[in-house]
């Protein structure tokens, strides 16, 4: 697992590589959620692109994490009317109960592997969200991602060294909390399909007219993919 005292540095290292790259988050917490929802708070935000991406849609949004160096920096560049970030701990928000129609994270619990954390920060989740809780986890039924990682991990990137989940081991610990929700559901999110995010290579295979609407049509796409090729489980508490 990644040190804490290490993150903000990996951070700022990679910050304007992430910042170039597709917000796929955001596009599918926007195609899954857009329509239902105005506000949303993403927890452990890291380069803030799908928070970026979200406000740009004309949603109310707050990026958090720990690292407040990145986040000034951040803050600085990017805030505006409906989007800013701030630094929050994900086990003990600073907000007040039902605060944002969407809570969501991706690949926050791969950093920890106490239970007991993961479950705090749940609790917290939670109880600022009104309508929805997501969780995104790498999928540890991905065999051929669970080596790529390792592969890099071992090299010495300490990025690439996190906890991967089943969808069972998932549910389980979410089911251990004991905190109550309408329903849970398990979706897919990555894979071969994020190739239609690919501009220069795709546009020449599929017509004009599809390539202004891939944003809202890959996070679709996701669910006809098999498991042992998906790249994170999304779990989606409804409140």
């Amino acid at each position: 697992m990644i040190d804490n005292e290490l993150w903000p540095n990996l951070w700022r290292k990679y910050l304007d590589q992430y910042l170039s790259k597709p917000p796929r988050t955001g596009y599918w917490v926007d195609a899954h959620f857009g329509g239902n929802a105005s506000s949303f708070l993403e927890l452990g935000c890291g380069s803030g692109r799908d928070a970026m991406y979200l406000a740009k849609r004309g949603h109310r949004v707050v990026g958090s994490d720990l690292d407040d160096v990145t986040l000034t920096e951040l803050e600085t560049r990017f805030s505006n009317e409906t989007l800013r970030f701030c630094m929050q701990d994900a086990s003990n928000l600073t907000f007040d109960d039902n605060s944002f129609d969407v809570v969501y994270h991706n690949g926050l619990w791969v950093l920890f592997e106490q239970d007991e954390l993961i479950i705090s920060m749940l609790k917290e989740q939670l109880r600022v969200a009104s309508k929805y809780a997501v969780i995104l986890v790498h999928n540890q039924e991905n065999h051929a991602l669970r080596r790529q990682f390792k592969k890099r991990a071992d090299a010495g990137d300490q990025l690439y060294d996190i906890r991967f989940f089943t969808r069972r081991s998932l549910v389980d610990l979410i089911e251990s909390s004991g905190l109550t929700y309408r329903s849970l559901k398990l979706m897919k999110f990555g894979g071969r399909f994020d190739a239609f995010y690919q501009k220069t290579a795709i546009k020449k295979v599929i017509p004009n007219v599809v390539w202004p609407v891939r944003k809202r049509l890959v996070p679709r796409l996701y669910q006809a993919e098999s498991w042992a090729r998906t790249e994170r489980v999304a779990c989606v508490l409804e409140l």
